[in-house]
């Protein structure tokens, strides 16, 4: 992208940048592809919280063996058509800008998530997103801004407004090994239905994300060891309740974490890994006086393997176990994993899957953490020189932890991509939601479907 021998693409919104991809073998660009996902992924703008961009994380890994499978990828084709080339950008001096739109109208039949009373209406969602890289030789650093603007035709008080700005880069000390880290700052909203949206407030429930990443990695060799830390807060603004003001202080909340993995080369399609992690959530206040912080630690131990050019998973099994401060809340202790894993087996086809369990922070003042199971099952198909089709299933469970609370939602997507030229590309798709739970401590239920179209520019 920065000179004739980079190439970027994109793929439903994460940016992949391939260096130096003409005469490199299909093993060799797709271990570039993985290289640069690892860094893109990270700084998405709209997905700064793990719930909401898990999704898209798992699009762009999709997109990585099948580059491999599609060289030369300067010609616009079926086969290469899963992977469009984005745009050459704007370049100023030695700066290169990169804007990006997208366009939603799209339709909801239920939009507070509710199974009491459900409301219809048609919301316009703008998503306009910029990114400003300086055109280095061996380094990497980017300045990323993205929004989110939702207008409701009858529903108003249901508008928002979302964005998000992200410093990141990477540092090549030596050869095989590299260091990286990224600055962001968001303000963002508990989508209705979520966990996070407890109350049916007046207006969405807004909160301000603050997050600071890094770590470092040696790669390449026989043994290959990563870390890398974590830490965030979030504050949250106060809200209304038919009319009556509510204070979120409570809410607020610093979490750090951190992890260390080792990767060990069995032959030249399998490694096996250990890694091991740790987290800890403290609250700013306790209304009730009793406490919610909490820490854990866990690990997990798996495989890695690439079996061909086409196929490539990781699965781990593990253990975690999570402390509360409140002597009334039960320790956790128990099974953990993760699993990934993609697969090709045409050019013209994409599957994947992506599962991980993790503790998020507490929505409500008598629950410390939320355990959250995720699973997501992608499938796309190319139909032409220009019409992608896909299908996204998709499985979340929320485990309540100290009252007896659960609650899991299954959903799933249709959608058609129609590349009108190369800057322009039209998106229409069909959705369904259910939810359902149980417990003592009444659960949320509801189900809902949308249907959106919309346009993707980018310049």
């Amino acid at each position: 992208m920065s000179n004739k021998n980079q190439k970027s693409y994109d793929f439903w919104g994460s940016k992949i940048i391939l260096k130096n991809w003409e005469g490199q073998s299909a093993r060799t660009l797709a271990r570039g592809f993985k290289h640069s996902l690892h860094r893109s992924v990270s700084g998405l703008g709209l997905f700064a919280r793990p719930a909401a961009r898990t999704a898209v994380s798992l699009a762009a890994v999709l997109a990585v063996h099948t580059a491999a499978q599609a060289q030369p990828l300067d010609v616009d084709t079926p086969e290469n058509l899963l992977l469009r080339p984005e745009t050459d950008g704007v370049r100023t001096g030695n700066v290169l800008i990169f804007p990006r739109f997208e366009y939603d109208i799209e339709h909801d039949t239920n939009i507070f998530n509710t199974d009491s009373f459900e409301v219809e209406d048609t919301v316009a969602v703008f998503r306009p997103s910029i990114a400003v890289e300086p055109d280095l030789a061996r380094h990497e650093i980017a300045l990323e801004a993205d929004a989110m603007l939702r207008r409701y035709f009858d529903t108003k008080s249901e508008n928002s407004d979302q964005w998000g700005v992200t410093a990141r880069g990477r540092l090549e000390l030596a050869e095989r090994t590299s260091a990286n880290a990224s600055v962001r700052y968001a303000q963002r909203i508990e989508p209705r239905g979520t966990f996070g949206d407890q109350f049916l407030t007046d207006e969405p429930l807004a909160f301000d994300v603050f997050e600071v990443r890094g770590g470092l990695e040696r790669t390449g060799g026989k043994l290959e060891l990563r870390a890398g830390g974590n830490y965030s807060q979030a504050r949250y603004d106060d809200s209304t309740l038919d009319g009556e003001i509510q204070s979120n202080e409570w809410r607020d909340e610093d979490s750090l974490g951190g992890f260390v993995r080792a990767d060990y080369e069995v032959s030249g399609k399998l490694r096996t890994f250990v890694e091991l992690n740790a987290s800890q959530i403290d609250y700013k206040s306790n209304p009730d006086e009793a406490p919610r912080d909490s820490d854990g630690y866990g690990v997990l131990v798996g495989l890695r393997t690439e079996v061909s050019d086409l196929i490539d998973a990781e699965a781990a099994i593990g253990y975690t176990y999570r402390s509360f401060d409140d002597p009334a809340v039960e320790n956790f202790d128990g099974f953990n994993f993760r699993v990934s894993g993609r697969w090709t087996p045409t050019p013209r086809w994409l599957f994947g899957l992506e599962g991980a369990r993790s503790f998020e922070r507490s929505p409500q003042v008598n629950v410390p953490a939320v355990l959250q199971t995720r699973m997501r099952v992608v499938a796309q198909r190319s139909l032409g020189r220009r019409t992608l089709t896909g299908v996204e299933m998709t499985y979340d469970n929320w485990d309540y932890q100290g009252i007896d609370r659960d609650e899991s939602r299954v959903g799933g997507e249709l959608t058609l991509r129609y590349l009108i030229i190369d800057e322009v590309t039209a998106i229409a798709g069909a959705g369904y939601r259910k939810q359902t739970g149980s417990g003592v401590d009444i659960p949320r239920e509801y189900e809902g479907a949308s249907f959106r179209v919309g346009l993707s520019v980018s310049l």
